[in-house]
């Protein structure tokens, strides 16, 4: 397991099930060496060969802080073990690492500054190592995207880059991507499994090449403990993936109030769980779980599917849905206001609901409904289905995930964006970044209502 540490990358051994006496050792991909023990937990990559050593001895739960990184580089770290008697095991799967992934306490005070509308929050602080300044990290921030899919995994992945020189590693051995501002790649299903993680050096987008699946990688920050979803489909295939992000994961499956449909407790890190679950159209599906995990959705059948992360319920909601959009209420007494671009539609401006109830709201296809802008007393979650070009659906994303740039990986009929005011401006570039057309996002509702493009 790889964790942050100041100025360092933590890596503490995962025994697993092996015997007391194994040994491990440690290989880096991208500078060629192995892991080498520096004394006083501490530890170099400036092995030309493996160093064994016990659990124990690579600093047990406290583990070792490898130093002398560099910034801004990709690393890829595999392990294998040695077990008393026998063949030492294979590598096993990589974990690609960013080390501006790093996180340490603050020196003195940070300064935090929101803009205007309050689409942004701009936050800077010094500490005696960096200096670092955040600002609606485009993308994902971190630039961390997991499979959480099994059909996923057995697709093909296509990459594009939202930056020059942007360095992505599935995570198994061998193979890291280059690539320069929308440039492209296609990982091949043999390095996907679920549960790979993809990181670069810089922002990019990922998304299946599988010709009845079409879906995206799900960023490191829809990391969360509470999702759900309404089943939009006759429910003969309901499925939810989930992957652990942290130890001793128990994650429980409701319908309705609190019916439990499906459980799993004690999943590892980076471990996934497939539900396969029978329920109805129209059923509230809730995911919990007691430390954070990541969550995909699909329900497929004879008119089409849907397939897409799940967001973290929230209380701020934006999106451009299709067709009809679709609430999960998810606690009692919840009250929700809407907020449409367009306020001459009719549109309600409130609904109530109870917890593992529904409720609807009737749009127009292809794009051509108002951006919506929900707001809650108590977290909520909300999909748009059936959009008329395929029929999929899309989740609306939480206002905190908010971003101002967006690349797209394969051509797309349309695209609808969702700002958070109107008369924002719009650039669609192409591939070599040149400007193709450009606008402002229209409304009509003043103050607290979103604009649309």
């Amino acid at each position: 397991t790889l964790n942050s540490q100041r100025g360092a990358v933590n890596l503490v051994v995962n025994e697993n099930e092996n015997p007391p006496l194994t040994k491990y050792a440690f290989y880096e991909e991208t500078t060629n060496k192995y892991l080498v023990f520096a004394g006083s937990g501490t530890a170099t990559l400036t092995g030309t060969a493996p160093e064994w050593r016990t659990f124990g001895e690579w600093g047990g739960t406290d583990g070792v802080n490898i130093y002398g990184l560099q910034d801004n580089e990709l690393y890829n770290f595999m392990g294998k073990a040695d077990f008393e008697g026998m063949e030492p095991s294979g590598f096993g799967r990589g974990e690609p690492f960013v080390v501006t992934d790093r996180t340490a306490p603050t020196e003195g005070i940070m300064a935090a500054t929101a803009s205007a509308d309050g689409s942004r929050i701009d936050l800077s602080w010094s500490l005696d190592w960096q200096d670092w300044r955040v600002s609606s990290t485009m993308m994902d921030p971190g630039y961390g995207q997991y499979v959480v899919s099994k059909a996923i995994a057995d697709a093909a992945l296509r990459v594009v880059s939202y930056v020059d020189n942007n360095r992505i590693s599935a995570g198994k051995t061998g193979t890291t991507y280059t690539l320069n501002k929308g440039q492209t790649v296609d990982i091949p299903a043999s390095e996907i499994y679920p549960e790979t993680k993809l990181a670069g050096s810089g922002p990019f987008t990922a998304k299946s090449l599988g010709s009845d699946i079409g879906g995206s990688l799900v960023p490191e920050y829809f990391a969360d403990t509470k999702f759900a979803v309404v089943v939009t489909r006759g429910a003969s295939s309901v499925v939810i993936d989930v992957l652990a992000m942290e130890e001793g994961a128990n994650v429980s499956v409701y319908t309705g109030a609190s019916t439990l449909v499906g459980s799993v407790s004690g999943l590892g890190r980076l471990k996934s769980h497939q539900f396969i679950l029978n329920v109805l159209k129209y059923d509230v599906v809730r995911v919990e779980s007691n430390v954070k995990i990541l969550a995909y959705y699909s329900n497929g059948g004879g008119s089409g599917d849907d397939f897409h992360p799940l967001a973290p319920l929230d209380t701020e909601l934006f999106g451009v849905p299709a067709s009809t959009l679709y609430i999960a209420c998810t606690e009692d007494a919840t009250s929700i206001s809407v907020y449409p671009s367009d306020t001459t539609l009719g549109i309600a401006s409130s609904l109530t609901c109870a917890k593992g109830e529904m409720k609807t709201i009737a749009t127009s296809a292809l794009g051509a409904g108002p951006a919506i802008r929900l707001v809650s007393n108590k977290a909520i979650a909300a999909s748009g289905v059936n959009d008329g070009t395929g029929t999929d659906s899309e989740i609306l994303m939480p206002g905190r995930f908010l971003a101002n740039a967006f690349t797209l990986s394969h051509n797309a009929d349309y695209v609808a964006l969702a700002a958070r005011e109107a008369g924002a401006e719009w650039t669609v570039y192409d591939s070599s970044n040149v400007e193709k057309s450009s606008g402002t996002f229209s409304g009509n509702g003043g103050a607290g209502y979103p604009g649309k493009a």
